[in-house]
């Protein structure tokens, strides 16, 4: 048996139906629309993530 077979049996009919709440689907629309925002590096990520709005 397979190392993948074995894993996929131990995630119930539950987990595997999941579907994107509405937030997630909004960002993922919001990328797509290549509206999300782009960072130089991982400093500049960091900081706008620490930044308090």
């Amino acid at each position: 048996m397979a190392a993948d077979t074995v894993v996929r049996a131990y995630i119930d009919a539950a987990t595997k139906d999941l579907a994107p709440n509405a937030t997630t689907r909004a960002a993922l629309a919001e990328l797509e629309a290549e509206k999300g925002e782009r960072f130089v590096d991982v400093d500049a990520l960091m900081a706008d993530l620490n930044a308090d709005d």
